[in-house]
This record gives C-alpha cells, sequence and structure tokens, in this order.
C-alpha cells in the first residue's frame, strides 16, 4: 500500500511539474514576442526622432521659404504687370528658384530615410514621400525654368505662364501627397505634431 501510495504521489508530483513547466514555457514564449511586437515600433519611432525628423524637416521647410519668400513675389510681380517689367531682374529671380529647387530635388533624392526604418509599411510610406516631394520640386523648377523661357524669348511669355501654371498645379498636387504621406508615417510611429 505504501508503495502504490508513492507511485501515485510521484505521478501525481510528476504530472504537475511538466504542466507547470510547459505553462511557464508558453508564459515565456507569450512575454517575449509582446516584447519584440512593442521593441520595434519604439526602435523606429527613435531612429526617425533622432535621425530622419529634423533633415526631413529641413527639406520641407526650405520647400516652404522658396515658395514664400521667393516663388510667390516674383510670381505675382509677373503676373501683375507683365508689360512693365524688370527682365534681367526676374531672369536672375527665377534662375535662382530654379537651381533652389534642384538643390531639393538633388538633396531629398540622395537622402537615403528609408534605409534606417525596419517596418517595410514604414519605410514604404517614406519611399512615397520622397519621390512625391521629389516631383513637387522638379515641377517648381520646371515652373520657373517654364518662365525664364518667356523672359529669354524663346516662347511667347503668355505660353510659358501657361506651362509655369500647370507645373504649379501638379507642384502643388504633389507636396499634398507629400505632406499627408509624412503625416501618415508620424502618425504610424506615434508621433504627434506640437
Amino acid at each position: 500500500m505504501k508503495k502504490s501510495f508513492y507511485k501515485k504521489w510521484c505521478l501525481c508530483l510528476f504530472s504537475t511539474l511538466i504542466i507547470a513547466s510547459i505553462g511557464v514555457i508558453i508564459f515565456l514564449n507569450y512575454t517575449k514576442e509582446k516584447k519584440i511586437q512593442t521593441v520595434k515600433e519604439p526602435v523606429d519611432k527613435k531612429i526617425y526622432q533622432q535621425e530622419l525628423k529634423s533633415p526631413i524637416d529641413l527639406l520641407t521647410t526650405n520647400y516652404d521659404n522658396i515658395v514664400e519668400q521667393d516663388w510667390l513675389p516674383t510670381w505675382t510681380e509677373l503676373n501683375s504687370n507683365p508689360g512693365n517689367i524688370n527682365t534681367t531682374d526676374l531672369l536672375d529671380k527665377m534662375n535662382s528658384i530654379a537651381n533652389q529647387f534642384n538643390e531639393i530635388s538633388k538633396k531629398t533624392e540622395i537622402f537615403k530615410a528609408e534605409e534606417k526604418i525596419k517596418d517595410p509599411a514604414i519605410k514604404q510610406k517614406i519611399e512615397h514621400f520622397k519621390t512625391a516631394f521629389t516631383a513637387a520640386s522638379n515641377c517648381m523648377e520646371n515652373a520657373a525654368l517654364s518662365v525664364t523661357q518667356g523672359l529669354n524669348n524663346e516662347k511667347p511669355l503668355k505660353d510659358s505662364l501657361e506651362n509655369a501654371t500647370q507645373s504649379l498645379g501638379l507642384a502643388d498636387q504633389n507636396i499634398v501627397i507629400a505632406l499627408s504621406t509624412l503625416a501618415e508615417v508620424e502618425g504610424k510611429l506615434g508621433i504627434t505634431k506640437k
């Protein structure tokens, strides 16, 4: 009877140890998966905030500054009185504007932001941002070059202004796409605007 009693206790104890071990293994794997999921997002967020946000903000700020400080005053001056313009001054301004947008486009293409991000969905969104932002910069450059062609009498000024207006429309579409994509990236990373 004692032998049977010990066998039952040993069997019960052994079963309890096996069940407890399985429970511990399942629990550890579950918490490990949770940690991996929670670690992945903050790593991308940290990389974005520390390495990518400043260069991206610099690019978008430069774009806005060129539009507001250089393009709009020159465009307004050109359209307000096209018959009475200082061609040399406007040519210099438009060439400068075209060169500035060309620089932004080159810097955006060189900037390999998406390579540092781990999450493929966020990586793809950053690529979309870069593509749209480069397209917007190129369209603004094309608008300035169209005006330059008109001022150089390579084309009639009226046709050049129409071409520039079309390029401006495309630039507006692309900058909206770029900025909304950037907002999606920051939303996925949990970054809020101040």
